[in-house]
């Protein structure tokens, strides 16, 4: 009896390791000394090129070369040529799926940093009369 392997599906992977990430970042609200934050959107960064330059490249990539074949075929075997369109296009989809992966990744990354930079941003006023503090007295 012959095994057959399970076909992976890249998109639902990723989704769950982007989900896993939302899941930790959401969770912090303030900025507690530690490098947990700092390190979480460092995480979030990776996956993002992950996503962007490993994932959806590669389907892209592999869509063009299968639209090319698509049409140097068409001639001879229009029914192929057919097949590998429509395998094109169903990466073309997967490459889409996983960019719209990117956008709630980027923002909550860009949410930390905005807590990081405000628990550690230099007051801009004096806290005792309120002036304006120059660069050198920070």
């Amino acid at each position: 009896m012959e095994k057959t392997q399970k076909k992976r599906d890249a998109v639902e992977e990723e989704r769950i390791e982007a989900d896993k990430l939302l899941e930790r970042a959401r969770a912090i609200t303030t900025y507690d000394g530690t490098g947990d934050l700092i390190s979480l959107a460092r995480e979030i960064d990776d996956r993002i090129q992950i996503i962007t330059k490993d994932g959806a490249f590669f389907f892209r990539l592999r869509a063009n070369a299968l639209q090319s074949d698509a049409a140097i075929v068409k001639a001879a075997d229009v029914k192929r040529s057919r097949e590998l369109s429509d395998q094109a296009d169903d990466l073309l989809a997967q490459a889409q799926a996983l960019e719209k992966l990117v956008a709630p990744l980027r923002k909550e990354r860009e949410r930390l940093l905005k807590i990081f930079n405000d628990a550690t941003a230099r007051p801009t006023t004096c806290h005792e009369c309120g002036h304006e503090l120059a660069v050198e007295e920070v």
